[in-house]
């Protein structure tokens, strides 16, 4: 059957509808809750509204006119430091259940990849299901952690001068610049318009996004608590994932205070945070344990948990589409970070990825691409999934050598970790799709 499909964006409305409630209908087959009746709607909504939407990026399967299933993919700019990398953001996939295991998810993959590749995206993006991308060329760039706080710790913290309500679309630039402020330096983090901004929040539940005030008025953080997980095998099965942001510590008590006392569930509390945020640190520094007595064992006591979630071949994957394209974009951010490393070395490094090669040639304190790759001198071999998981950080560049016929020159591994730094993903909750 797969071979006479035909992958295309819905030419009527009535084929967008159709699309929507497709996808509408496949999750809640995997979902033991109810969706909202109005759940199709809102979808189409928000999907048909988002700023830079074009029909086309909803592709469809047909077979004799008959949908059988489908994908979104979003076009964004993907920040790595000063690095913006054109890329292809894959959700919503579904087949409809009388037709899987026939071929329309693998044809709905390769048009993806045909898509990507003739809008000149630099990679593909998405929040994978275990076990079945990685046949398509993805692989594992970024761990799911939250944060678990003892909420009798933060109800025992002084209260904050700060007050928090309910956020208004009069908020969005305010929003919009703690966005940037502390989630810009990361990579996994997207460059976000003001209408994306508004757009995210016009598509929130009003409830769903609280603001922390100071006495003079100003927004100083937010909490966003719209990432709600099903009950079932799945991350955090039952609870919410929740995005928080503060620019100094009353925000952040103020938020984690109001939370509490609203939720009022007696179960300790997850957040997400990034685990090398200035939150975490004040978190550590301020919070104490309520009731010592209870300590048998006070080394694995804790306020703060973090919980790391790691399974291969599942959750946020990427793939490498275009080796040029990656490598012109990311020339400014590895320019910086040789730059800014005060390192000085001089030679030519030629990476082969996947039989295609490109060179750097570093001269002291500047570096820059070749237009002709030189593969003669430290030319270094790695598949396209190793290499794209050190462009995120996801794991020592150095490991993706150890196998190696000609083991690496110390000097040579310390030029490569100053331009392929790790531990600098982070993929903010309310940027999933």
């Amino acid at each position: 059957m797969a071979s006479s499909l035909i992958i295309r964006p819905p030419l009527s409305p009535e084929e967008l509808v159709e699309h929507v409630k497709g996808y509408i209908e496949v999750a809640q087959s995997f979902s033991p809750d109810p969706l909202p009746e109005d759940a199709a709607n809102r979808l189409l909504l928000k999907v048909i509204t988002l700023p830079g939407y074009r029909q086309e990026q909803i592709r469809c399967a047909y077979l004799n006119s008959k949908q059988l299933g489908g994908y979104r993919i979003y076009e964004r700019l993907l920040q790595i430091g000063s690095a913006r990398l054109i890329i292809g953001c894959i959700g919503g996939v579904y087949t409809r259940a009388e037709f899987r295991n026939q071929g329309v998810a693998t044809a709905l993959m390769l048009d993806a990849i045909e898509y990507a590749q003739a809008h000149k995206y630099s990679l593909l993006l998405l929040d994978g299901i275990p076990n079945f991308y990685h046949r398509y060329g993805y692989c594992d760039v970024y761990d799911l952690s939250t944060q678990e706080i003892d909420r009798r710790a933060i109800l025992a913290l002084p209260e904050s001068s700060y007050t928090v309500r309910l956020f208004t679309l009069d908020d969005a630039t305010s929003l919009h610049d703690l966005y940037v402020r502390h989630f810009g330096p990361y990579i996994g983090s997207f460059e976000r318009s003001i209408e994306q901004q508004l757009h995210w929040m016009q598509h929130i539940e009003p409830e769903k996004l609280l603001v922390a005030i100071d006495p003079v008025a100003q927004v100083r953080g937010y909490l966003f608590l719209a990432a709600a997980q099903a009950r079932g095998s799945f991350f955090l099965a039952g609870a919410q994932v929740w995005e928080l942001v503060a620019d100094d510590w009353p925000a952040t008590v103020a938020l984690l205070q109001y939370d509490v006392r609203q939720m009022k569930r007696q179960e300790d509390h997850r957040y997400s945070v990034p685990p090398m945020s200035p939150v975490v640190h004040w978190l550590a520094e301020n919070l104490e344990a309520v009731d010592i007595s209870i300590l048998d064992n006070p080394p694995f006591f804790w306020t703060v948990r973090e919980q790391v979630f790691r399974q291969r071949n599942t959750g946020w994957m990427a793939r490498l589409v275009s080796l040029p394209l990656l490598t012109q974009a990311m020339l400014p951010e590895w320019q910086a970070r040789w730059h800014r490393s005060l390192a000085h070395w001089s030679g030519d490094i030629s990476l082969i990825v996947a039989n295609k090669a490109f060179t750097l040639r570093i001269a002291g304190t500047h570096l820059q691409l070749l237009e002709v790759s030189d593969p003669t001198v430290n030319a270094l071999s790695l598949t396209s999934q190793a290499f794209i998981q050190v462009v995120f950080g996801y794991f020592p560049i150095a490991r993706a050598f150890r196998d190696c016929n000609h083991p690496l020159s110390d000097d040579l591994i310390k030029v490569l970790t100053i331009l392929f730094p790790i531990g600098q993903t982070w993929i903010p909750t309310s940027d999933w799709f």
